[in-house]
């Protein structure tokens, strides 16, 4: 590899400047035939906004369907990474509502979206109709609320202070540290 080679292999694309408008992002979820975008190592949580490549013909379908139609997208890990034909039951149950804010197209031929999550979800089962069209996945989902514990629930307290205990053990054990 010559020198011209090592810098081509370090320039820096600019992508331009992305609008983060939440107001241009507010339909509301199709809930019997929620788009799905399966992810094969990602979970995604609520108020985040991060790229995530498109490697699958299908990823790249309905993203570009989010984006051009301004209709919010569910993203669900799978079950089996590996996996390169996910469907409905491969998917973990949980997931996380997200609008496609924008989708950049590489250098290297590689598709790239910046995404915004928003809620979480439940899948409910496979949908009867699908609003993306083609072979996306859709689902017929629930919107998940979180539920605040009540002042002075002594369970509550009990469960977290298990859960901290537990933590502190592990990772004690991982590496023969004291954490607390």
């Amino acid at each position: 590899m010559n020198n011209s080679d090592k810098d081509n292999n370090h320039k820096i694309i600019s992508l331009g400047q992305i609008d983060i408008d939440p107001s241009k992002f507010n339909a509301e979820p199709d809930l019997d035939a929620l788009p799905l975008l399966a992810t094969q190592n990602l979970v995604l949580f609520p108020g985040v906004t991060i790229p995530i490549s498109l490697v699958r013909i299908s990823s790249q379908f309905t993203a570009q369907y989010a984006l051009d139609s301004k209709n919010p997208i569910g993203i669900v890990c799978q079950r089996n990474p590996e996996d390169d034909a996910p469907t409905i039951e491969s998917l973990y149950d949980y997931g996380t509502i997200a609008d496609v804010i924008k989708i950049f197209d590489l250098p290297d031929g590689g598709h790239t979206a910046i995404i915004r999550a928003r809620d979480k979800f439940h899948i409910l089962d496979s949908a009867e109709n699908n609003t993306a069209g083609g072979n996306a996945l859709a689902a017929k989902v629930e919107i998940v609320k979180d539920v605040k514990p009540r002042r002075n629930d002594k369970d509550f307290v009990a469960v977290v202070q298990a859960i901290k205990n537990l933590t502190l053990r592990l990772l004690k054990d991982m590496d023969g540290r004291n954490f607390s």
